[in-house]
């Protein structure tokens, strides 16, 4: 039984799973010790969090609840629940995380580390603390794929109970919700999740399109339903005298974020929206999902080029299912989605399907294939921890994170027939230093499909490349204002910054012979270089007095400025904050 007493003054109704947790006395002896360890951390939490309250009025213990509410529903791991009660004590009471470790064990503290913010350190600015979180998360990540759904958990309750915060932390909240947990929500397949925090962060930064769309759905639902309900039952009829067994035909509506983007970006009218809702059929067998394709595209006329096979060519999220648009009986376009069972529960649940099936539906099961190790093998994640070596500028890392994870991706092939997923935009030169970074480092000549091209033409999936090196070949600096992927971008950087590499570099300024000092710093030409440099100085509030830029061919650029400063500790730092900005390759006091 619980040994905590719940203060009666305070206004909280405990969930009915918690209330059957803190009175279990379960006699299996492995489910008895995650029962204990999910009663103790919340007794643990509710003690810490007592005279807490947040700024809706309630308990602050309403909000752990909650987020280890969520994890259950996610299939998490008794540790995983535990770190959702846990995962604010850290930076919200004196505990600590060896204090957690002590009590709980290692496990769940490294779930907490991961998630907790360095709230209790300084930094020069927001985004720079912002950064090291990031950082600090993704570096967790890597090791433990769970920090990141204990973190989801965390923002979508947050998200939940926005209204209560004032307008310009909902909306900050909001953009950096939509720029990087949705996204990160999508990378890990949890359609759902992804769903509701984009819409919900739609409805604080676009609260006028948001209502629009809103009342716009509501408005056809009754028209739209009827016509979904013809079509419906004109395939079940079908798929039956086909012999195809169909487990579900439902229809699904869009979620508004999503709706708003297709008007949004082709710049649409309402009515030309045709998917506010979709079909979904749901079959036993992969051979089963295309049989069923021929049903629909001989009831009703396909849409050329509006046909996606993501069975044959999975997301890299593992999202499978066969997609097509074609005209209904009633003359509007519909949307149709064909995918087993299984696909299905990975496409709404993602990496959380797993631990929902382990735990929740003994009766069925995923094929061996989708095993934890396997779900948690993200090579995008990869990529992300690398650049927490290779960008030090927290701005410039801010921006990379949110492109990596926001692209498309884009498939293609090697010459042995080797997929390899890019994103969009790529070029060969993204293709090598994919493979190896030795190969885009020595990249001579490039094939597609058999043909010549250009190192820098744009790929589309389907595209076959080839790459021929030689060892005296070097990279083109041209060649970072062109690429699509970090990592090719930062092994680029990486070769100029050793090749310009000086002594200088390393000697920082001692003293000053006059109270003017003119420094040279030679970078990568893009848009944007000279402003990064002067507001390192601007942050140090070091005066400039004059700036020079020269530029060639090569993509180099040369910014002599000229400063004023009698503070030599102070410059000496700021030369450093510049030196750390990817693009600068080196400096000299001029």
């Amino acid at each position: 039984m619980s040994s905590i007493v719940l203060d009666s003054s305070i206004n909280l109704t405990l969930p009915e799973w918690l209330q059957k947790c803190l009175n279990s006395s379960s006699a299996n002896d492995r489910k008895q010790g995650e029962t204990t360890l999910i009663r103790q951390a919340f007794e643990f939490a509710y003690e810490l969090h007592q005279n807490q309250y947040r700024k809706s009025g309630e308990p602050y213990i309403c909000h752990p609840i909650a987020v280890a509410g969520l994890l259950r529903e996610f299939g998490g791991s008794a540790a995983m629940i535990a770190a959702g009660f846990l995962h604010d004590v850290v930076e919200d009471t004196d505990i600590t995380i060896d204090e957690i470790e002590q009590h709980f064990g290692v496990e769940v503290r490294q779930l907490v580390e991961g998630v907790t913010k360095l709230s209790k350190l300084n930094f020069k600015s927001k985004t720079e603390s912002q950064a090291e979180n990031f950082r600090r998360m993704f570096l967790a990540m890597a090791q433990d794929i769970r920090v990141i759904v204990v973190k989801l958990a965390d923002r979508l309750h947050n998200m939940r109970t926005l209204q209560h915060l004032p307008e310009e932390k909902r909306r900050r909240i909001a953009l950096e919700t939509r720029e990087i947990f949705a996204p990160l929500a999508n990378r890990l397949g949890m359609w759902r999740v992804k769903s509701e925090l984009e819409d919900l962060a739609f409805k604080y930064l676009e609260p006028d399109a948001y209502e629009q769309i809103l009342q716009y759905a509501a408005e056809n639902q009754i028209t739209r339903q009827q016509r979904l309900t013809t079509s419906m039952e004109t395939l079940r009829q079908r798929l039956q005298q086909a012999e195809i067994e169909c487990l579900e035909i439902s229809e699904r509506s869009k979620h508004l974020y999503s709706i708003y983007q297709r008007i949004l970006l082709p710049q649409k009218d309402y009515q030309e929206i045709y998917d506010l809702a979709v079909l979904r059929i749901i079959v036993k067998t992969h051979e089963e999902c295309y049989r069923a394709l021929a049903v629909v595209h001989d009831i009703f006329r396909p849409i050329p080029g509006r046909f996606q096979d993501y069975i044959g060519l999975p997301k890299p999220n593992n999202y499978q299912s066969l997609h097509t648009v074609v005209v209904s009986s009633t003359g509007k376009l519909l949307e149709v989605q064909i995918r087993t069972l299984e696909m299905d529960y990975l496409a709404e649940y993602g990496i959380t399907a797993y631990w929902r099936l382990t735990h929740s539906l003994n009766s069925c099961a995923l094929p061996n294939q989708y095993n934890q190790q396997k779900l948690s093998e993200f090579a995008w994640l990869n990529e992300i921890v690398a650049c927490n070596d290779e960008i030090c500028d927290a701005s410039e890392y801010m921006r990379s994170i949110k492109n990596d994870l926001t692209m498309e991706e884009i498939y293609v092939f090697t010459p042995k027939g080797d997929l390899i997923s890019l994103p969009s935009k790529s070029t060969p030169v993204d293709f090598a230093y994919k493979i190896h970074t030795n190969v885009g480092n020595r990249l001579a000549k490039v094939k597609i499909n058999g043909e010549d091209a250009n190192e820098i033409t744009m790929l589309t999936t389907g595209d076959t490349v080839e790459i021929l090196t030689d060892s005296n070949a070097e990279p083109k600096l041209g060649w970072v204002k062109q690429v699509a992927t970090n990592k090719a971008k930062n092994a680029i950087r990486r070769w100029y910054k050793y090749q310009y590499k000086s002594e200088s570099k390393s000697k920082l300024l001692k003293e000053y012979p006059t109270p003017i000092v003119s420094l040279g710093f030679i970078c990568v030409d893009r848009i944007g270089i000279l402003k990064d440099i002067i507001e390192k100085f601007y942050r140090y509030e070091i005066n400039v007095q004059a700036v020079y830029v020269e530029t060639n061919t090569n993509g180099i650029a040369k910014i002599n400025v000229s400063i004023e400063s009698g503070d030599a500790e102070k410059l000496n730092e700021c030369i450093r904050e510049v030196s750390r900005i990817s693009d600068v390759l080196d400096f000299r006091v001029v």
